[in-house]
């Protein structure tokens, strides 16, 4: 959805669906993906498992998971959730596994049946529903905020290499041309870079790519070999080995086990 794009809020999805009627129901094990996810659903009956943590999804609360944390999911019966998928201009790697239950004021209440009832349009305003999704994400997240500590602040330099290396994931790109953007010597911008992001240019080039996977193993049925070549990697066998060293399994598992309603047929020995 092109009309939620903004520097530091991304929403990737926003909609509504009958658990249900997804495929297994909504019965999932070790879900993890490399965005924040936001649930609320219209009556109880659904939950989440982290670790020994059993969160029941229920009216009067939303439920808000961090990037990469491991859950699993659990319902029995119809049960209406409104969901978003986004991004923050936030290292997600920094944040440790989270889950939090909010709890849903007047105000977010309205605004999720506002939203649902966009949803339910044939063909729903764009502005409207990505002001409303913006302005609900935002709501939710202010709620959490001290839980999640400052948000950082990047250095110009930094905010724009960032910004350059995503709009240009399949391609080569060496420090010295960041450097050079920047106006920093090489070892000046690749420390700089390192202190403030926490990884190399080079290795924050891999780990944008490899997130980037995820979104497209998720949202797409593109075949492996397709999301290798259209992000930049040698052939399909780099792409698996770069992907299994971040994700802890390889891209093929990863929407297996995550997303089974995208099946490929196996490849020709």
């Amino acid at each position: 959805m092109n009309a939620f794009k903004d520097p530091k809020l991304n929403i990737l999805a926003c909609g509504y669906a009958d658990l249900f009627s997804i495929h297994n129901r909504w019965n999932f094990d070790r879900v993890s993906v490399p965005y924040w996810r936001l649930y609320w659903n219209e009556k109880p009956g659904a939950m989440l498992i982290h670790g020994s943590r059993r969160v029941n999804l229920k009216p009067s609360s939303m439920v808000l998971i961090a990037p990469h944390t491991i859950y699993s999911t659990h319902n029995h019966g119809h049960i209406g959730q409104l969901y978003f998928h986004f991004q923050l201009m936030i290292p997600s790697r920094s944040l440790k596994p989270y889950i939090a239950a909010i709890p849903v004021d007047p105000c977010l209440r309205n605004l999720a049946g506002g939203i649902i009832a966009l949803l339910r349009r044939q063909k729903p305003t764009t502005w409207r529903l990505s002001l409303y999704a913006r302005a609900l994400v935002e709501l939710a997240l202010a709620n959490v905020i001290d839980d999640l500590g400052s948000f950082p602040v990047f250095d110009a330099r930094v905010q724009s290499a960032i910004a350059y290396l995503e709009e240009r994931l399949d391609e080569p790109i060496s420090n010295a041309a960041l450097a050079g953007q920047a106006d920093l010597s090489v070892s000046a911008f690749a420390h700089l870079f390192k202190k403030q992001v926490g990884y190399s240019p080079c290795n924050f080039l891999m780990l944008k790519r490899v997130e980037k996977a995820c979104l497209m193993l998720h949202f797409t049925n593109s075949p492996i070999k397709q999301i290798a070549e259209e992000l930049g990697f040698y052939d399909r066998y780099h792409f698996s080995r770069v992907f299994k060293r971040e994700q802890g399994m390889g891209p093929a598992e990863f929407r297996s086990n995550n997303y089974p309603f995208f099946r490929e047929a196996p490849s020709p020995t």
